[in-house]
């Protein structure tokens, strides 16, 4: 292989890490595979659960 060959596929390879560097860097967050919930995510209950707590200790106090 001469010096001309060998320069031209160790400008090639550089080009194309070059390119794919750029595209991995360019996709989308979320490009991934999707992944489906069935139940909601648990920060999501433990809020929910402490709205409940909140209203119902909000909630006034009936007496008779």
């Amino acid at each position: 292989m001469n010096d001309l060959t060998f320069g031209t596929t160790l400008l090639a390879f550089f080009a194309a890490l070059i390119i794919v560097i750029l595209e991995a860097a360019s996709a989308p967050a979320g490009a991934g595979a999707a992944v489906e919930r069935t139940s909601p995510p648990p920060v999501q209950v433990a809020r929910a659960n402490a709205r409940d707590c909140t209203a119902v200790a909000l909630l006034p106090t009936v007496t008779r």
